[in-house]
Parts: structure tokens; C-alpha cells; sequence
């Protein structure tokens, strides 16, 4: 029984430790700080965390903490989009409205 208590407690601690990137991720872009939220949020987004994905998205296409990048914007809204995420939705379908037909002629959600 200790023995199951300890391991529960040294997983919620090194659990804590995996978090804190996102946790910095999200106080960094809240804070406006992009430049390190995209440093932070990246491997999330490249694992499939669709919040980090549509952040990605949204500093891409503004040119927050990065250059911007209208491809690789949408091609993040893109992947929050496919899992649900509606924010991520709306602002593709904003983004697209605006800027698809420079990028490509196929639908937005592929």
C-alpha cells in the first residue's frame, strides 16, 4: 500500500514537471511574451495538443514572436481544426477567406 501511495506521488510530481513547458507556453503568450510561447508550445503542438496548435496558428499568421508565415499558420489551424477545436475553425475560415487564394486553391479543412 506505501509503496503504491509513492508511486502515485512521484508520478504527479514528474507529471508537474512535463505541464510546467505548457504552463510556461500559456503564461508567456498571455503575457505576450511570444517569443518564448512559441519556443514553449511548439513540442506540444507537434504531439497533437489542438490548444497549442491554434496558438501556433494564431502567432504564425500575426507575426507574433515570429515572422509571419501565412503556410505554416493555417497548415497549424489546420491540425486544431481536424480535432475540433473551434476557434480554430472560425479562424480558418476567416483566414482562408482572406488569404487562401494566395496559398492554394484547395479546401481549407484538407
Amino acid at each position: 500500500m506505501f509503496r503504491s501511495i509513492l508511486l502515485v506521488v512521484a508520478f504527479m510530481l514528474g507529471s508537474s514537471d512535463v505541464f510546467a513547458g505548457y504552463q510556461d507556453g500559456l503564461y508567456a503568450y498571455y503575457d505576450g511574451n511570444y517569443e518564448l510561447a512559441l519556443k514553449e508550445l511548439t513540442p506540444y503542438a507537434e504531439q497533437g495538443d489542438a490548444d497549442a496548435q491554434f496558438r501556433l496558428g494564431v502567432m504564425y499568421i500575426g507575426g507574433l514572436g515570429t515572422r509571419i508565415n501565412d503556410a505554416k499558420g493555417i497548415s497549424w489551424y489546420k491540425k486544431a481544426a481536424k480535432q475540433g477545436h473551434k476557434p480554430a475553425i472560425e479562424d480558418l475560415k476567416i483566414t482562408c477567406g482572406k488569404k487562401l487564394s494566395k496559398i492554394t486553391d484547395q479546401d481549407p479543412f484538407e
